[in-house]
């Protein structure tokens, strides 16, 4: 009987080490990840948009930005898809980046009709650009207007549309 434990003891421990032994064998269809850093200014953006947007009313749009330069100034300017218009036309603004690391700047936008928008944000720190959208649906929205708002194009396969891109990596 102990011959048959000893047995079962070495036979367990085996297969222990075996699973547990690391593999030096890599699978074949495992790519490394190559680390492409996207050009720009190193600023993060968010944006609070209300639920509810109503056709003819001007509602506040908050922008926020974070960045971690010690000083000179983040340069926004906002341009706005057609029928969407900016409260007294305050497309620009600076904040002082050696005051703070967060900037909040809130838009006040209007749309005559229902519709989707959207709002371009353009920023400059430190000499290097990066710009940001918007989306901004207001009123009833219809899914033609959606269709409409971006026009794609491209394969659609398993739910993600496919379009071709270029990318140049300096």
């Amino acid at each position: 009987m102990s011959i048959y434990k000893t047995g079962l003891f070495v036979l367990g421990a085996s297969i222990l080490m075996a699973c547990a032994a690391p593999s030096t064998q890599q699978p074949e269809n495992k790519v490394e990840k190559a680390y492409t850093p996207k050009p720009g200014a190193a600023v993060e953006f968010s944006s609070e948009v209300p639920k509810s947007m109503v056709a003819g009313q001007y509602q506040t749009v908050k922008l926020k930005f974070a960045e971690s330069y010690p000083e000179n100034a983040l340069s926004i300017s906002l341009t706005t898809s057609k029928g969407l218009s900016l409260f007294g036309g305050m497309d620009r603004k600076s904040f002082d980046m050696g005051a703070g690391r967060e900037h909040v700047w809130d838009i006040d936008v209007s749309a005559a009709e229902d519709g989707i928008y959207f709002l371009n944000v353009f920023v400059e720190a430190d000499g290097q650009p990066r710009a940001f959208s918007v989306k901004l649906e207001i009123g009833d929205v219809t899914p033609a207007m959606r269709n409409r708002a971006v026009k794609s194009t491209g394969e659609v396969v398993n739910g993600v549309r496919v379009m071709e891109a270029e990318e140049t990596i300096r």
